[in-house]
């Protein structure tokens, strides 16, 4: 297997303006941000800076939480000797994190960690400073639709979901525990869908090997497992030679650590709605969006109340409630620190407690996420903590053998992917029979609209009152021309059915659910077919300080 990177500036593959102007343009947006993510300088200052603001007494507490958590799910050796790394002062880390998918879920999670580790070899090389590689398992998130499917691409796509029944709406990742038995009919039913190959074998072992490890580690009587931790297992063993440190706030010892955070924000949380809310206004007056409305009265972070996340609210100056409960400040606080475990952070708290308690050089962060850094930059400077190096994760999107011939056989460009399925498919048949349907229909209504204007014109001249008439026979041609030039479509898409069937199989591997091939896909239908191999070759080909999105061509 040979794997080629091709750059892809289309705007069709970069989902916002603020996003793509963050990779080609970032004068424009620099004063959001702390550093310039595109010089090897910044991240010279960003180490100086840790160096000083960091809070280094953490250091040895944070390892020891990161040991024992790692060692639970398996970790390598490498991984184990990257945690004794942290203790160093000299050390930094370099930090991606996610939602946890199914069975890894999407496949630009596995590009976000391959960015992680990639970037941390280079800079560690760079800068002569040993940096550690970390992924943040956002298991305090709560959103079933992120984690009860997969999609593999066969022939056609496959759907492979994941039973959720009993799970409660609002419960966080970490505390959905579900039975052995339901995770592996999903293991079940992958290696029902990937056709057989020489790695299909291999594959399925991994992640029923995954699964019982998982399981064996879980102190539920059932075995039951938590998603999270699932997915904690999986990627840590599957990148275990790169020593992935995998890092899950649901640790209650971490989580400890948030306290003081969580008190900044019962006493500041209107100034920092506000603020949020005001760089959201410039945003948008810039022509950009907001990532993040903040509401006034709310807290960022969340409280778990029989098993199910509620917002806290100040309801008057002092009190606040959550749920059902009712709380002084003092109250509140010292409910905190007697259910630390049932505290949950939000988007604006989450990134600023992982880069309180981690000496963080570069936040590896996708497009969502580079917008909401965009709105914290002050937020963090009120917490007196520096914004880290906002680097952009690789993107990407697969074009197979079997797909590649079809762009060259029927010279799709790649600008010709912004078109949609249908005008694709139209070009692709126009340009076959050197027809082009628009100025053919173009001449049709211009020579049918100029013959009744004619007309109107000589009957006028007659003085007969009958504009009504031709106003609703105008109306009759231009619906009529329209169903026409469908029918027209439909008859040149029969006739060339094959054209059309080629068309359509590009735009469901380039744009599976007419989404983006990264944002669908799971990584399991590439090594059932490539191997395990194939993220190592994605490791050599991707490129620091290349940040557009790419094509991998693969050639075998």
């Amino acid at each position: 297997m040979n794997i080629e990177l091709k750059k892809i500036d289309l705007s069709k593959f970069y989902y916002n303006n603020l996003y793509r102007d963050y990779i080609f343009n970032f004068d424009k947006i620099k004063n959001y941000y702390q550093y310039d993510f595109r010089r090897i300088d910044s991240y010279k200052k960003r180490f100086e800076d840790i160096s000083l603001n960091y809070n280094h007494s953490l250091r040895p507490k944070v390892s020891g939480i990161l040991k024992k958590y790692n060692g639970s799910l398996g970790c390598s050796r490498k991984t184990i000797e990257n945690i004794d790394a942290l203790e160093d002062s000299k050390s930094a880390v370099v930090i991606g994190g996610q939602q946890p998918g199914l069975l890894t879920g999407p496949i630009f999670i596995i590009y976000k960690i391959l960015t992680v580790l990639k970037v941390s070899s280079f800079l560690e090389n760079k800068l002569n400073r040993k940096i550690v590689p970390c992924f943040w398992n956002a298991s305090d998130d709560s959103n079933p639709r992120q984690v009860n499917n997969l999609t593999i691409l066969n022939k056609n796509l496959e759907n492979i979901t994941l039973d959720l029944t009993g799970v409660k709406k609002g419960v966080k990742y970490s505390r959905m525990y579900l039975k052995t038995d339901v995770f592996k009919r999903v293991i079940n039913d992958l290696s029902n869908v990937i056709k057989p190959t020489d790695f299909k074998g291999t594959a399925v072992d991994f992640l029923n090997e995954c699964l019982s490890a998982a399981a064996d580690s879980s102190t539920a009587e059932d075995s039951s497992t938590s998603i999270s931790y699932f997915f904690s297992v999986i990627i840590s063993r599957m990148f275990s030679d790169y020593g992935l440190v995998v890092v899950d706030p649901a640790v209650r010892e971490l989580k400890s650590l948030s306290r003081s955070l969580l008190n900044y924000d019962i006493d500041n949380h209107k100034k920092i709605s506000s603020t949020v809310n005001y760089v959201g206004d410039k945003l948008k007056e810039n022509g950009y969006h907001s990532q993040i409305n903040s509401q006034t009265e709310t807290l960022n972070f969340f409280l778990d109340l029989k098993g199910v996340r509620e917002k806290i609210t100040e309801v008057k100056k002092g009190y606040f409630a959550a749920g059902n409960k009712r709380f002084t400040k003092e109250e509140l606080i010292k409910y905190i620190e007697k259910n630390i475990k049932d505290i949950s952070l939000n988007v604006i708290m989450r990134p600023l407690f992982q880069d309180s308690v981690l000496p963080v050089m570069c936040c590896i962060c996708g497009p969502g996420e580079t917008s909401y850094f965009s709105q914290l930059k002050k937020i963090y400077g009120l917490a007196g903590v520096r914004l880290p190096i906002i680097y952009p994760r690789f993107s990407a999107t697969i074009i197979e053998k079997r797909i590649k011939k079809v762009l060259d056989r029927f010279e799709i460009s790649d600008t010709d992917l912004q078109l949609d399925r249908e005008k694709l498919t139209r070009k692709i048949i126009e340009r076959r029979l050197n027809l082009n349907l628009d100025e053919l229909m173009a001449g049709f209504k211009n020579d049918t609209g100029e013959l009744i204007k004619r007309f109107e014109k000589n009957i006028s001249n007659y003085g007969m009152n009958i504009f009504s008439s031709f106003d609703r026979i105008k109306r009759n041609i231009k619906k009529e021309t329209s169903i026409l030039e469908k029918k027209l479509y439909s008859e040149y898409k029969k006739q060339n059915g094959y054209v059309a069937g080629s068309s359509d199989k590009v735009y469901q591997s380039i744009f599976p659910n007419d989404n983006l091939q990264e944002r669908e896909l799971s990584i399991w239908g590439f090594i059932n077919k490539y191997g395990f191999d194939f993220t190592y070759s994605l490791y050599l080909e991707l490129k620091p300080l290349s940040f557009s999105h790419k094509f991998i061509e693969i050639s075998e």
